[in-house]
């Protein structure tokens, strides 16, 4: 036991305490529990087989180097591996990183990952290196025990890691990007669009909301504004969304389209929620009775004036601080928002880069809105009575 622990002790000198990097590499599962391995100093080199005792010299026996048959010496200081290092054009830093201490493995990592990326038939770095080091161990253990040798070349081992990288090891799906050119959708003809957006600060957990109620041709109705605290970013969404669809019923705003830039809120509204937060449900439950409207989701740049509404909210931070609670109603569009008003009405458009699978295009990023259709057959609920204080241009709830 005491020997064990002494070896466990010294495997661990200058070795990377997270090594989580090694599974993290797409590999043959043996080459990953093989890195493994020889990051922990748990090789069976010479000198380790003789440290527990089952060897009584630690001679190395495939070269004809006096010098003891470490990890360290076997992949980056023998002369059977230096062609290999030189055919790749790194022998300066395999010289740099046999310098190191004997008892470190951090070699292996500036090994896999620092080294100057290489381009062999299209293989990544860290999968070649990593082919590479499985290559020279078991090229020594055929010369040990079978007398058999084997030339390490560029060529053979591109071919063993060429035929796993292609048939099992690039199985990410390959993207591309498109430019779009996108504006802001109005609603169907007779209906009003509610558009809303909210920003959120994890730091202090304080959450800005608002939203614009327009018609058809794009003429402002209604837009409401409101700071308060919220949990999360989609808590903040639905914040908004929900405190849109409670002054639309106050004012009875009917024909309602909803058009959000949060994929994920659209989602938890939509036919399969998996959150049912108390705020969720009074959104699901307000969408109802006000006739199951469609929830759209949109790109930010479709939703501009309804973000730089709540980017106003800034301007008004003392009273905002006073009141955390209160929303501001404005019946006419501040002034700093006209020239976006302006903008959308007149159907501008506006650049948005999109990722997209070559396998899955996805038909929506053509349409350029995603709907979801929220199905229900209960009667929209009668709008309640309004309360207001008048102020020019702003109301207080």
């Amino acid at each position: 036991m005491a020997l064990l622990a002494n070896t466990e002790q010294e495997a661990s000198v200058g070795t990377s305490t997270n090594l989580a990097w090694i599974w993290k590499l797409h590999l043959p599962p043996k080459i990953n529990q093989f890195l493994w391995i020889l990051a922990h100093n748990r090789l069976p080199t010479t000198k380790y087989l003789e440290h527990i005792g089952v060897l009584h010299s630690s001679l190395y026996r495939t070269c004809n180097s006096a010098e003891i048959e470490s990890a360290l010496h076997v992949f980056l200081k023998c002369d059977r591996v230096a062609d290999l290092w030189s055919s790749l054009g790194i022998s300066q830093q395999i010289n740099m990183l046999a310098n190191i201490s004997p008892s470190s493995t951090n070699w292996l990592h500036d090994l896999i990952w620092i080294l100057p990326k290489l381009h062999i038939y299209r293989i990544p770095s860290k999968v070649f290196l990593a082919f590479c080091l499985w290559s020279i161990w078991t090229a020594c253990n055929k010369l040990i025990f079978e007398e058999i040798t084997i030339n390490l070349t560029i060529h053979n081992i591109a071919h063993m890691a060429q035929e796993f990288w292609f048939l099992a090891g690039s199985t990410r799906v390959p993207t591309r990007s498109i430019m779009l050119y996108v504006k802001w959708n109005p609603p169907v003809h007779s209906h009003v669009m509610l558009n809303t957006d909210a920003f959120f600060d994890a730091t202090t957990g304080i959450c800005r909301t608002g939203g614009v109620f327009w018609d058809y041709y794009g003429n402002w109705i209604l837009g409401f504004a409101s700071s308060s605290y919220s949990a999360n970013t989609l808590e903040a969404e639905a914040k908004a969304v929900f405190q849109g669809l409670s002054i639309g019923q106050e004012h009875a705003i009917s024909s309602i389209q909803i058009n959000i830039d949060s994929k994920e809120l659209v989602a938890q509204l939509g036919c399969s929620p998996t959150n049912n937060s108390p705020l969720l449900y009074d959104c699901r439950c307000l969408l109802q009775r006000m006739g199951s409207p469609d929830i759209c989701h949109i790109y930010r740049e479709q939703n501009r004036l309804a973000d730089a509404l709540v980017s106003t909210i800034t301007t008004i931070a003392a009273f905002m601080h006073n009141s955390p609670a209160t929303v501001m109603l404005f019946w006419e569009s501040p002034p700093s928002l006209m020239d976006i008003l302006r903008a959308d009405q007149r159907g501008d458009l506006t650049a948005r880069r999109v990722k997209y699978s070559s396998i899955d295009q996805d038909v929506h990023n053509i349409s350029v809105v995603d709907v979801v259709h929220i199905s229900t057959s209960l009667a929209r609920a009668t709008s309640a009575s309004s309360s207001v204080v008048a102020m020019p241009q702003l109301l207080f709830l």
